[in-house]
């Protein structure tokens, strides 16, 4: 992103007071004036993590002067400035002169900043033996010199969505939510933002500050990291020893810089940030990632698609992720993918970071894969909405989108409620699935009627995978349900592990899901 000072540079000679550019050059006659009438090159460069180096380089009339200051953003700060030899931290200021011969010592003297008709006016007080001045009147537009972090990030819109009475989730008009992600170069998390802007915004154009709130709504605001039920949500940071700090409350700041290659580079940073973990531990913390690149997502999400139900009359929903290599002419095959009690159509897409997790699956090589998101609604994928999901949202996706067909084309996976749903789906519509995954499954059914009857041998592959910690479904009961399969003599694989019924189990989940669906899919 390209910015512009408009700076008017003066240098004058052992002045003990500083002539404000406001005042005409007449109470300064005695004093000759040498304008600099080219910018010979204006960059940015890094001072230290938290900081910039900002210098400028004029020429004219056989001189040349060089000015530099240490700042933490990358606009000048009105204020005064003391001249040093070199620039070692915030505030600090140099000055090269050179007469065309060689450089004058310049070690002592006073910068004064200040702002005139939206331009910078810059005067320089130096206790050296000149009679004269120099001045600057122009556009500077500045390159950067920096190194480039190895972390990246990507960026996903959605709906601003709020509560209303009913606890329903109602969709705010007018603004869009830009969750930010970035991951360091071993694709580990750095931080989640979620910030709130107006719609139809490029990336530049969402550069500024914002303020973190707890129930953002509006743009400018930043959605609050919250810590319920021992789970985490929002916006949030990765302290140095790996622990997700969730922000909640302070001032977010996402500014740009372009590098010499010509991409634009990101920076995130906030001072002072209140934060705590799933813990409750309340702490200050500094966000700073500096200097990081947009990495797009290989695939595509089209989400919110709308199918009227006559089984659940209503219109319902569903979103949907396209591999990198959809085309609208090759088929692929599809995970269903279900969400728990009280989510919706998106949950998987924005607290699963579904479509992160998909590309970081496609690019090590994994297969590629369509993944429908249905809207559960609170039903437990049962009763009406279960002849919704086979007779009308199943010959939707598949006559709308490029699907494989077939038993072997398809698998599906849960949480909780969705956890119920998959298991319950893989076992109850055999010859409909060729796996089922269910993460820290709510059974609400009885496994052994519905497997009743059934050749053991024509059942889907089945993983049930829960966490030692999780206080929702618990331990035992999950427990319950691998042993009927075992007294049952269906095979199945059973996973238990440090977690609780939470986001960061699921998302930890998530990569096993995808790459057993990409192990049992026929082939195509």
């Amino acid at each position: 992103m390209k910015r512009f000072l408009y700076v008017f540079f003066i240098t004058a000679c052992a002045v003990v007071s500083i002539t404000s550019c406001e005042k005409p050059d007449a109470e300064n006659s005695d004093i000759s004036v040498l304008i600099l009438d080219h910018l010979e090159d204006a960059v940015v460069s890094s001072l230290t993590e938290d900081s910039y180096k900002l210098s400028a380089t004029f020429t004219g009339r056989g001189y040349t002067l060089t000015l530099t200051i240490g700042n933490e953003g990358l606009d000048l700060v009105s204020g005064n400035y003391l001249v040093k030899k070199e620039v070692s931290s915030i505030g600090d200021c140099s000055v090269i002169l050179n007469d065309g011969r060689s450089d004058l010592p310049i070690r002592s003297g006073l910068v004064t900043i200040s702002t005139i008709n939206e331009n910078y006016c810059v005067e320089l007080s130096l206790s050296s033996a000149l009679d004269y001045k120099f001045r600057y009147i122009g556009q500077i537009s500045y390159s950067v010199d920096f190194e480039p972090s190895e972390s990246t990030f990507f960026v996903m819109e959605s709906n601003v969505t709020k509560m209303n009475s009913y606890w329903q989730t109602v969709v705010v008009d007018g603004v869009m939510k830009y969750a930010i992600t970035v991951l360091d170069k071993d694709g580990n998390d750095q931080a989640y933002i979620e910030l709130i802007s107006t719609k139809g915004k490029t990336l530049s154009e969402l550069v500024g500050t914002y303020d973190v709130k707890g129930s953002a709504t509006h743009a400018g605001e930043a959605i609050a990291g919250a810590v319920n039920w021992g789970s985490g949500s929002g916006s949030y940071l990765v302290s140095d020893s790996g622990i997700n700090r969730y922000i909640t409350n302070g001032k977010i700041t996402l500014s740009s810089l372009k590098g010499k290659d010509g991409r634009d580079y990101y920076s995130i940073t906030g001072n002072g940030l209140k934060t705590a973990s799933q813990s409750g531990n309340v702490t200050i913390c500094d966000l700073r990632i500096r200097h990081i690149a947009e990495k797009p997502l290989l695939g595509k999400v089209e989400r919110d698609q709308i199918i009227a139900s006559s089984h659940m009359e209503r219109q319902m929903k569903y979103s949907i992720y396209l591999p990198e290599g959809y085309d609208g002419v090759k088929e692929f095959p599809v995970l269903w993918l279900l969400h728990g009690y009280g989510d919706d159509q998106n949950s998987w897409l924005d607290k699963g970071q579904l479509a992160r997790y998909a590309d970081a699956y496609e690019r090590a090589g994994g297969r590629e894969m369509i993944i429908v998101t249905p809207d559960g609604l609170t039903d437990f994928y049962m009763g009406a909405y279960e002849n919704y999901f086979f007779k009308e949202l199943m010959p939707e996706v598949e006559s709308k989108f490029k699907v494989k067909k077939g038993r072997e084309y398809r698998t599906v996976a849960g949480l909780s409620m969705g956890g119920h749903g998959s298991l319950y789906y893989g076992l109850k519509y055999n010859d409909m699935f060729c796996y089922a995954y269910a993460m820290s499954p709510a059974c609400m059914f009885d496994v052994k009627q519905v497997i009743a009857g059934k050749d053991k041998a024509d059942l889907p592959g089945i993983t049930i995978e829960t966490g030692i910690q999780d206080q929702t479904t618990n331990l035992q009961s999950v427990e319950n349900i691998h042993n009927t399969l075992l007294n049952e003599g269906v095979t199945h694989d059973y996973i238990t592990r440090d977690g609780g019924h939470d986001w960061t189990f699921w998302q930890e989940a998530l990569p096993k899901v995808l790459k057993k669906s990409g192990e049992v899919f026929g082939e195509y």
